[in-house]
């Protein structure tokens, strides 16, 4: 029995992380609808109900980005901008966060890591309630995470194309919230720090 069980074992590989992203799914769309909107996803529900410039003109005043509000809009308007739509977008993005933390550690470290790290992202009550909200901030962490992926990539493999995908998903993460901009200082310092100090040892 044991044996069979070892030998399933590589077959299924390749299928788990599909597993925790659909256990990552359910976890973020049970009780979704169970709260009322808090004032900020109020805020945001008004946002992206306005006309497009509209909309635009609330964003200049509001201390965060538009971009998070751009692709919502349409989104939500196909569901006639329910409670769910606006926070299933969010959800959306919670999902390919953790799809993002998987490629990140495994190209950082392995596959078993990544396995281990998606599925603690995957269950982490921080993260589901972040992937929850009508706010932009499960696709900030989304797009950090893709930045991050990059990074790695462009720092092993020493290529242009990926510190190119690593600027467009540093500019996209820009203009969705300001906190974009202190990550890329981090990122910087991981830059300097590894081709001035790591690389050398190599």
């Amino acid at each position: 029995m044991l044996q069979k069980i070892k030998n399933l074992h590589p077959k299924l590989d390749k299928y788990y992380i599909y597993l925790i992203l659909a256990l990552g799914l359910f976890l973020r769309l049970r009780n979704i609808l169970n709260r009322d909107f808090w004032y900020d996803e109020a805020f945001t529900g008004v946002t992206v109900k306005a006309n497009f410039w509209e909309m635009i003109r609330i964003t200049i005043n509001d201390v965060h980005p538009p971009l998070y509000y751009m692709l919502l809009k349409p989104f939500a308007y196909f569901f006639n901008y329910s409670v769910f739509s606006i926070r299933f977008f969010s959800v959306v993005f919670g999902i390919l966060g953790i799809w993002a933390i998987y490629f990140f550690t495994k190209e950082l470290f392995d596959k078993k890591a990544a396995l281990f790290a998606s599925l603690i992202a995957a269950l982490s009550p921080f993260a589901i309630q972040y992937s929850q909200e009508g706010r932009m901030y499960s696709m900030l962490s989304f797009l950090i995470m893709m930045a991050a992926y990059f990074l790695i990539k462009g720092l092993k493999a020493d290529k242009y194309k990926y510190y190119i995908f690593f600027g467009i998903f540093m500019g996209l993460s820009f203009l969705t919230h300001y906190m974009g901009v202190i990550y890329s200082l981090i990122f910087y310092l991981v830059f300097v720090v590894y081709n001035f100090f790591l690389k050398t040892k190599d």
